[in-house]
Order: C-alpha cells, then sequence, then structure tokens
C-alpha cells in the first residue's frame, strides 16, 4: 500500500483502534506488534474488526473506546513459592504395544491435570473475550469502566480493615517453607475444606498422615517478637484437631501451647472434649524452642523437656497482626495506633469502639485481636455509634474549647502544629489564628504553649479560675 507508514522494523504503525495513517486502512497482528502471543492479536483483530465496521457505518471511530490502561502484574514472591516439576504424561508398557493400535499417551488423570494446572501462576491474566460479561446474570461486569477517583461525603467512617497473619518465615526453626509438611492454620483449613484441593481430605503429597503436630503462639507471645496473645489460635487449633480425629481416628496428635485461653462461651467445655478425644497437649514455657528438623528422612519435632515426635504433618498456629497499610490509614484519619500496631479506641473501657476523631469508629481487629463473636458484638456497637448523630441530624460538641483573642494573637502558628485533632486553622487574611469549635477538644495543649497568652480555655479562663480559688480560700487572690 503506498505511503503506509511504517516502523524501523518494517512493521505497520497504528493506533489502539487497529486504524493505519491512511483512512480506511487498518491492520492488526503479528503485523502490527511483531511475533507475539495469539491471544494478543485476537484481541487486537477485534479491535480492528470494530473500527472496519464503524468505518463502513460512518461511525465515529473512537467515541467510547478510550485508551485502555495495561494490567499490572505483581511478581511473584520467589521465596515463598516452591518450584514444582511438570507432571510426567504416563505411558502405556512397551510390551502392551506390540501388535495393537493402542494409544501410547494414555492422558492425565484428574488429580494430575489438577495438578499441573495448579503450577500455572499466571497465565496472560485475561483474554478479554467477555464471556464473563455474558454469564453474569446481575450484569455486574464492565470491561471499559476506568480508575477513578471518587469522593464521598459521609457523615461517619467505621473503620473495619482486619488484620494479616503472622509470616511464618520469621520463624525458621519451625521449617516453614523448607518443609513441605509444615503448613500454617489457614492453609489447614482450605486442606479439610470440601472445595478444597483435596475435596477435604486431609492429605500430604497424596498420603493420609497419621502423626499430626499442632504448635501455638507462632508470632504471638513473644518477648522477640509480638507480646500480645492472638486470642484466636488455641481456640481454632482445638477445632483443627477435633476434625482431624474425625477424618482420621487412629490419628496420633500432639498440640504444643504456651497457655489455653479457652475464655469464650463453650470454649472450656470444647477444650476438655478435645482432649477426651485423645488429643496430647504439651505444655511449654515461653522462652523453651521448638524445632522443626528432618532426621533419616522424617520430620522431627523437637521441645525441652518432651520426647521428639516424627510427624507426617506440622500445622502452624500463626498469630494475628497489624495490616501493613494500617499507619498509613492512621495517618489519613487522624487517628492513633498502640504500641503493638492496632489503631487506638478512645478509652478501652468506656469508649471502646471511638477514636480520638469525631465520627471515625473502629470495629473488629484493626483494633484488636478478637474471635469473631467479639468482633461481630463490637461492629454493631460501631453501627449504633455511628448512626446516633446521622439519625439526630446533630453533633454535641465539647462545652470546654478553645477561644483564641485576636487582639494578642501574633500569627506564629505554634499553635496550629500541637493540635492532635486539627482543631486550629490559620487565617491568612486577618493573619490570626481560627478554632474549629466542632474539632476541638478541649485539651488545653494550645493554650499551654501561646507565646502571647492569646489562647484560654471557656470557663477556664484566668479570671474564673482566681475566683474559684479566692471562693475556695475565702479571700481575694491576685495571680500575674
Amino acid at each position: 500500500v503506498k505511503n503506509l507508514k511504517v516502523g524501523k522494523h518494517g512493521n505497520i504503525l497504528t493506533d489502539e483502534n487497529g486504524c493505519t495513517n491512511i483512512p480506511g486502512v487498518f491492520a492488526a497482528g503479528d503485523a502490527v506488534s511483531g511475533p507475539g502471543l495469539v491471544i494478543d492479536a485476537i484481541a487486537k483483530g477485534h479491535e480492528a474488526a470494530v473500527s472496519i465496521d464503524r468505518y463502513l457505518r460512518g461511525e465515529d471511530l473512537k467515541k467510547g473506546r478510550e485508551k485502555k490502561e495495561p494490567i499490572i502484574v505483581a511478581p511473584c514472591p520467589e521465596k515463598e513459592v516452591e518450584r514444582q516439576p511438570r507432571v510426567k504424561i504416563p505411558t502405556l508398557p512397551v510390551e502392551e504395544r506390540i501388535h495393537n493400535f493402542r494409544e501410547v499417551e494414555l492422558g492425565l488423570t484428574e488429580e494430575m491435570a489438577v495438578k499441573e494446572a495448579q503450577r500455572c501462576l499466571n497465565c496472560n491474566v485475561c483474554s478479554m473475550c467477555k464471556q464473563c460479561v455474558e454469564a453474569c446474570e446481575a450484569d455486574a461486569i464492565q470491561h471499559d469502566m476506568k480508575e477513578e477517583l471518587v469522593e464521598l461525603d459521609v457523615g461517619a467512617i467505621v473503620v473495619a480493615t482486619g488484620f494479616d497473619l503472622f509470616n511464618p518465615l520469621l520463624k525458621p526453626e519451625y521449617g516453614y517453607g523448607k518443609h513441605r509438611n509444615v503448613i500454617t492454620g489457614l492453609e489447614f483449613e482450605r486442606l479439610v475444606s470440601a472445595n478444597g484441593p483435596t475435596g477435604g481430605r486431609i492429605e500430604i503429597d497424596g498420603k493420609t498422615p497419621r502423626s499430626v503436630v499442632f504448635i501455638q503462639c507462632v508470632g504471638s507471645r513473644d518477648r522477640d517478637g509480638n507480646e500480645y496473645c492472638s486470642r484466636v489460635c488455641c481456640m481454632y487449633t482445638a477445632k483443627q484437631a477435633h476434625l482431624v480425629k474425625e477424618k482420621i481416628p487412629d490419628a496420633q496428635l500432639v498440640v504444643y501451647y504456651t497457655d489455653v485461653r479457652a475464655f469464650g462461651k463453650g470454649f472450656e467445655e470444647f477444650y476438655n472434649r478435645v482432649q477426651g478425644e485423645g488429643v496430647v497437649y504439651r505444655r511449654r514455657e515461653l522462652d523453651d524452642p521448638i524445632e522443626v528438623v528432618e532426621k533419616n528422612g522424617k520430620t522431627v519435632v523437637k521441645a525441652r523437656g518432651y520426647p521428639d515426635v516424627e510427624a507426617d504433618l506440622v500445622v502452624l498456629a500463626t498469630g494475628i497482626v497489624p495490616r501493613e497499610d494500617t499507619k498509613e490509614l492512621a495517618r489519613i484519619l487522624n487517628i492513633n495506633q498502640s504500641s503493638d500496631g492496632f489503631l487506638l479506641e478512645a478509652h478501652p473501657k468506656l469508649r471502646p469502639v471511638d477514636t480520638f476523631t469525631d465520627g471515625v469508629f473502629l470495629a473488629g481487629c484493626c483494633q484488636s485481636p478478637k474471635d469473631i463473636p467479639d468482633a461481630v458484638a463490637q461492629a454493631s456497637g460501631a453501627a449504633v455509634k455511628a448512626a446516633w448523630p446521622l439519625a439526630a441530624g446533630k453533633v454535641e460538641v465539647e462545652a470546654i474549647s478553645a477561644n483564641i483573642d485576636e487582639d494578642l494573637c501574633s500569627g506564629c502558628r505554634i499553635c496550629e502544629h500541637l493540635c492532635a485533632y486539627s482543631a486550629l486553622e490559620f487565617d491568612e487574611k486577618d493573619k490570626v489564628m481560627r478554632v474549629n469549635d466542632v474539632m476541638c477538644k478541649g485539651c488545653g495543649a494550645c493554650a499551654s504553649a501561646c507565646p502571647c497568652g492569646a489562647i484560654s480555655m471557656k470557663h477556664f479562663d484566668v479570671k474564673q479560675i482566681v475566683a474559684q480559688i479566692g471562693g475556695i480560700v475565702g479571700r481575694e487572690v491576685i495571680a500575674y
């Protein structure tokens, strides 16, 4: 085609819709991109076909076809993913191939096919075939949706961002990531699930374990790490031990624990029931090390004061830790964190779901480790707290708040940076500070720091305090 623009490698130059520099001439596939994936070529051919159809109809080729952002694929963490060899296709034995036309390759069994499919970590993500759009009855899938920043005007915020699990790779003595039969409690939950990889059967490498060891307090109650108790590990370990006994009655189960904290309703009874089923509990001190090693081809659990245990399966009860983005979230919402990294409530007993910022409430494990019933109860309380001012249509402000004498204010702005509630703003026009009475909590930090004495607290200025003292002592008080 005369005057058709091409690149330095001889490929045809087009826009994202397959249009060349010549009207009515379109291109797609390897002629444009060079050697590539068939999936990409088909997708580009589809876009070119849409352009051709619109061109013949006299329609706008670009309307509603904004440039799509590329799909960003997160890199695979190689250290946490064990390399798996490909499944070898079974073949017909040589002696059975003689004098017949039978297939030599027997194909994959269902189990082998699933195992091979699970090796795939990222197969080009999405081919944009849009079959999911046709299958979705709720019409909830939109391929042309763009990323956008939406600003919402809300009256209250309930923070329920949850938690992360402790990374057991930080405790190499437990052998996680080194031994295939050392897994976490969450991975065990997936293993026993009916829709899990084994259909609910407890199997490791296709074999049923006969000796199972549970290790509690992995990442919790650790003097060198997280000193707090995660509160859920004791009972989910008891539940998992019970499930093993149900599915493998003759299995030998050992639980290494620090203290069993069965504090909830019916928890102590369930703990006693699990012990009655034959689960052996072995107590250890906080400083007593537990090590998972390989000995003579067997996985062995070594604990001080107890004989070594050969284990077919080791389950680590990993603790609860704050989410990685908790610090950034606390900064955005202007709320505090406790020393362990969780979000801090206004008062542990009187205001357990409130924060120091009005209108922001906490629910669930973002505030501290807790079980499901406690998280639900706290979420209910937070919902009521959030709905209260919304239903009333007004908020109550503190009677004691800062008051600024504009004649004395020099505009030094020292108080602005001291206010923990962002209640002070600088008026650029009048060059003085202003107080937002709704946000002010009357803590007095600004009043004590003001070098000009321009800030006082309502109902607690110097004259009022002196008058109160005079009333107490029964004589006139002179204050400087």
